[in-house]
């Protein structure tokens, strides 16, 4: 069907374009080495996007983030099957957070969503939000020690930025 086609590209076209252009202004606040911003709002719109057209935007989203990633923070100094493991890994937990935050509501969030009580609004909030931003905080900031892409000193504060960023994005 060409109709449902052309409503697929735009739907991922959309999620790409929104998610990279979102990062783009939250890479200015970023901490000094880059690769954790205090208020992240593509993560919301990756949420908002998967919610709003199912998990068919998820590679969007994964690729935006990924490509950014590297675009942004890719470490001339790695050798070079190295100097993907971060943008990679960066891009699996923004489409897996996405994913799991979508999921989360959905179960447990009453359908339609319309967020009609303080219950609704509650648990979109806790689900989407702080739990499900674990995912990619975690993953990137392991990612990051792994590569040794940063002092392992500042990892704990790059995953706690992370996850905040994520959450109120």
């Amino acid at each position: 069907n060409p109709g449902a086609a052309r409503v697929l590209v735009l739907q991922l076209t959309l999620t790409g374009l929104g998610y990279a252009a979102l990062s783009w202004v939250a890479v200015t606040l970023s901490l000094p080495w880059g690769f954790a911003s205090p208020l992240f709002p593509a993560a919301g719109l990756a949420l908002a996007c998967t919610l709003a057209w199912g998990p068919r935007v998820l590679p969007a989203i994964a690729l935006a983030s990924g490509l950014l990633t590297h675009v942004f923070n890719g470490s001339p100094t790695l050798s070079a099957p190295l100097n993907w493991v971060v943008p990679l890994s960066v891009a699996l937990g923004a489409m897996g957070q996405a994913a799991l935050g979508a999921w989360l509501v959905r179960r447990f969030v009453r359908g339609p969503l319309e967020l009609g009580g303080p219950e609704d609004i509650l648990r979109f909030m806790l689900l989407g939000g702080p739990l499900a931003c674990l995912v990619s905080a975690s993953i990137g900031t392991v990612a990051l020690g792994v590569a040794q892409a940063m002092p392992i000193d500042t990892l704990a504060v790059t995953w706690a930025t992370w996850w905040c960023g994520d959450t109120l994005g």
